[in-house]
């Protein structure tokens, strides 16, 4: 079977079917028009169809990249990265197996330069460019059945810490809101949180939280 493959410019010329393709939020047509808008960072489209139906999708945006995020190279260099545009770890690439692998090769044929796919579920090398995770050394492997049995499982030290953390938390409250009550202090904490980490991927604006769609 040979397939077919399709470049497409904007989120807003997104087949319908890519939606039903897509298997998180954030691979979305209305995440990614958002994130055109939010963080603009020259972010194109590709797709394969097999017999006229599209089978796989991937997200390919350009961004000027610290080498030392995934290669331990003080470097900063222009990739091309299929992925979402946006601290997320899911990946930017998605559909049937077979024509993600097709997807893959292609990209890499097309796109001029450093091609770097992120958050791939699996560890195959059947493609040119470079693979890893969006923050490739804060993985958590959860292999815990609860919470509580993740809590027995702590040394000492580290449980009786967090549970005085958590004692002094009894009296918060969680409350699920609209995404346009993201105010300035929050924005504030979050730029905190930013400056104090060492892989530091992309600043992310004020707007772009509020508008989350």
């Amino acid at each position: 079977m040979n397939p077919e493959f399709s470049y497409i410019k904007s989120a807003a010329q997104l087949p319908e079917a890519w939606d039903q393709l897509a298997n998180s939020y954030f691979q979305q047509r209305s995440f990614l028009f958002h994130a055109e808008k939010f963080n603009p960072c020259k972010q194109r489209y590709y797709a394969c169809f097999e017999m006229g139906q599209l089978a796989a999708g991937a997200v390919v945006y350009t961004l000027g990249l610290s080498l030392l995020t995934f290669l331990k190279v003080k470097s900063q260099v222009k990739m091309h990265i299929v992925g979402i545009p946006c601290s997320v770890s899911s990946p930017g690439i998605f559909g049937k197996p077979e024509a993600v692998a097709w997807l893959k090769k292609y990209i890499s044929a097309n796109e001029k330069g450093m091609v770097l796919f992120l958050n791939l579920p699996e560890k195959t090398k059947d493609f040119k460019g470079a693979s890893g995770k969006t923050l490739p050394t804060i993985v958590f492997q959860n292999r815990f059945g609860s919470w509580e049995n993740y809590l027995s499982q702590l040394r000492y030290p580290y449980r009786r810490r967090l549970n005085q953390i958590l004692k002094n938390g009894n009296g918060l409250t969680l409350e699920r809101t609209d995404c346009s009550v993201f105010d300035e202090e929050m924005y504030r904490q979050y730029l905190q949180v930013f400056q104090k980490s060492n892989e530091k991927l992309e600043l992310l604006s004020w707007d772009f939280f509020r508008h989350l769609p």
